[in-house]
């Protein structure tokens, strides 16, 4: 899938989000060990798509980019 620069500056701003989402909810969760083994899981894949979305964006951006 091929996401405009714009696109993929929105997905990273929502993962983002939901990963400082999910730092409050590890804060003040009275979860199980199991609970919070699973949530760090995920803020761990999240940041792995948000890194793939960084790095499609890169060249994008590059080719983007025109020399005087």
């Amino acid at each position: 899938m091929n996401l405009s620069p714009k696109a993929v500056r929105f997905v990273v701003e929502a993962l983002d989000y939901y990963v400082q989402n999910q730092d409050q909810r590890l804060r003040r969760a009275g979860a199980s060990d199991d609970q919070l083994a699973d949530w760090e899981n995920d803020r761990q894949f999240i940041e792995a798509v948000k890194q793939d979305c960084l790095d499609q964006m890169t060249p994008q951006l590059e080719d983007a980019h025109v020399e005087a």
